[in-house]
Order: structure tokens, then sequence, then C-alpha cells
């Protein structure tokens, strides 16, 4: 339950990142691939 809660914010934290630096590509790209990752973990 603690591991799904972590995901939980981490998703969070890399959406909200995305958002406020959405023209920074290298950082999309960076957010994009944690979310892959955590798509894997669910």
């Amino acid at each position: 339950m603690d591991f799904i809660f972590l995901i939980i914010i981490f998703f969070i934290i890399s959406t909200v990142t995305a958002n406020s630096d959405y023209l920074n590509q290298s950082l999309s790209v960076e957010t994009t691939t944690n979310l892959q990752i955590i798509a894997v973990f669910l």
C-alpha cells in the first residue's frame, strides 16, 4: 500500500512539473518516461 502511495505522489509531482515548465522539451521527455515507468508498475 505504501509503495502505491509513493507512486501516486511521484505521478502528481511529475505532472505538476511538466505543466509548470511545459516549454522545456527535455523535461517533457523526462516526465513522459517517468509516466511510462509508472504505467508499467500499475
